[in-house]
């Protein structure tokens, strides 16, 4: 039976300072902390101390690298359980979910990373054609100094470190603007990646965290970072466009769209039921590739719908750490329950049919 809870009305502005970051469980209100949001000198400050550090880092060799990944891929893997209570208490998803979206999507990349990395950065040699047939030619990857990223809420863990493993095996150092939605996990995460330099005799200040609502993201685009890597929606990802091309800064945009699954009427019935509700219900579909739109062929419709509602209407859902197991969590951000139900109230008013919760 579907466990209704109702969400509290929370505000990560601290009333007392609004340059604090209040940070608590979206899945119970309890209060996990507080923050500070940091400024644009801070910001600057943050990119100065990661510069300095690449000077030396980028000089570095593969094999050292490879060491430092390995020594982030036998942390994950030895610390999985406390990543996930972590992003579960952050964000409210499940302990599932979190082995899903930050622990096996975090090793996958390193196990690549750590086997093909250098492969995938070898000198490659091209053909010059006859007319300079006297010369070479060969493209070289070289380190661009800081990239700066700014990632979202919804796999805190994997998102920061993602972006910190390709940034310090390409011989750069990583400065990272988190969400303010993931901020009390956050620094746990950027600690993972500081202290497996650390271990290793490498400085810990290649990697930074940048902690703050929106100024700050704009600040770390404007900051004199190589190159910018943004998570996001379409609108915010058009602004930070136009940031970064007033100093010509490469970007790299990673955008949400309207994802749809297209369903054949000869299909896997049975397997396509569960990868749509996996797709649909994972992280209570806080995903960058989630489900938004099923179409189904219609020989095969009204028993899909049925299918559908009968395993929504068994979903159960809580807080993923209370100690019984619980299929969906919490939506992370307050705001979105009442953009949800609006979605809802909108199709059910133009003729959908209401089958499970509402």
């Amino acid at each position: 039976q579907q466990q209704q809870q109702q969400q509290p009305t929370l505000s990560l502005l601290d009333p007392a300072d609004r340059a604090n970051i209040v940070c608590f469980s979206p899945a119970t209100g309890a209060r996990l902390g507080v923050v500070r949001a940091m400024d644009g000198d801070a910001v600057r400050a943050a990119v100065a101390k990661a510069r300095a550090a690449q000077d030396t880092w980028r000089r570095s060799s593969f094999e050292q690298r490879r060491e430092v990944m390995c020594v982030l891929l036998r942390w994950v893997v030895e610390h999985q359980r406390e990543m996930c209570e972590a992003s579960s208490a952050d964000t409210g998803k499940t302990m599932v979910d979190g082995a899903f979206g930050e622990v096996l999507t975090t090793c996958e990349k390193l196990r690549w990373v750590i086997a093909k990395g250098e492969q995938a950065l070898r000198t490659e040699f091209r053909d010059v054609g006859m007319v300079v047939a006297h010369k070479s030619a060969r493209v070289e990857y070289v380190p661009l100094g800081v990239i700066g990223a700014i990632v979202p809420w919804n796999y805190p863990g994997h998102n920061l470190l993602g972006q910190v493993i390709a940034a310090l095996f390409t011989g750069n150092a990583c400065v990272v603007k988190v969400s303010e939605y993931a901020a009390a996990s956050s620094a746990y995460y950027a600690d993972i990646a500081r202290r497996a330099l650390a271990a290793l005799g490498h400085s810990p200040e290649l990697v930074q965290l940048v902690q703050g609502y929106g100024d700050a993201g704009a600040a770390l685009v404007q900051s004199g970072v190589d190159k910018i890597v943004f998570i996001g929606s379409p609108a915010v990802g058009k602004l930070v466009m136009r940031a970064a091309a007033d100093t010509l800064t490469p970007v790299v945009l990673e955008l949400g769209g309207k994802d749809a699954a297209v369903v054949c009427d000869d299909c896997d019935f049975n397997q396509v039921v569960d990868v749509v509700m996996r797709g649909t219900f994972q992280n209570c579909g806080q995903n960058c590739v989630g489900s938004e739109r099923i179409v189904v062929h219609a020989a095969i419709y009204d028993r899909m719908v049925d299918a559908f509602a009968a395993k929504v209407g068994a979903l159960t859902q809580g807080d993923p750490l209370a100690g019984a197991a619980v299929d969906c969590g919490a939506t992370t951000m307050p705001q979105h329950v009442e953009h949800i139900q609006r979605l809802v109230d909108d199709a059910v008013a133009k003729g959908a049919r209401l089958l499970a919760g509402g």
